[in-house]
């Protein structure tokens, strides 16, 4: 799947890139699959739209501010968001559901700055937040008691550079 103007488009890489369907969207920023295909996820600066596998609108969902970080939960029909609130030095971090619009929306954590990256570990029961401006780690506990643990000065053992989060490669 990508998206170009607003334009999203679902191809099929094994029929030579067919387009399966496409639909009309905010401009993405995040766009993402969950593992089982069944539901594509699109988050625009304010906005996350979610599609079933066969390219139906399910939902539209209006966000409380400007998205900077997503990752879908894997094996699963969630997805985790961080939040620039509006009007606000803050941000938050959500879990939304994929399968129903109405289902409650989790709020996990919330800080001053920019969340800039924020990933699932492979078995779920943990997610690692990026936190530049507070030079952190965060990782969230997402099951059981509330637990946070932070690596603090991140950039002080990179080099003295914030390094980039793309992902959780291991179970722990």
């Amino acid at each position: 799947a990508h998206a170009t103007q607003g334009i999203l488009r679902v191809l099929d890489a094994g029929a030579g890139g067919e387009e399966m369907w496409s639909a009309t969207v905010p401009q993405p920023r995040f766009l993402a699959w969950t593992d089982d295909r069944a539901r594509l996820v699109s988050l625009s600066r304010d906005t996350l739209v979610v599609f079933d596998g066969n390219g139906r609108r399910l939902f539209r969902h209006e966000l409380a501010g400007r998205a900077t970080a997503m990752s879908v939960r894997p094996n699963g029909h969630e997805v985790v968001i961080a939040l620039r609130l509006r009007g606000s030095t803050r941000s938050e971090l959500f879990v939304f559901s994929l399968d129903r619009r109405d289902a409650p929306q989790r709020r996990l954590f919330g800080g001053a700055g920019t969340f800039s990256a924020v990933t699932w570990s492979p078995d779920t029961r943990w997610l690692l937040v990026a936190w530049n401006e507070a030079d952190q780690w965060v990782f969230l506990r997402t099951r059981g008691a509330p637990r946070i643990a932070a690596a603090a000065n991140v950039a002080e053992q990179f080099d003295g550079v914030f390094p980039q989060v793309e992902g959780w490669c291991c179970a722990p």
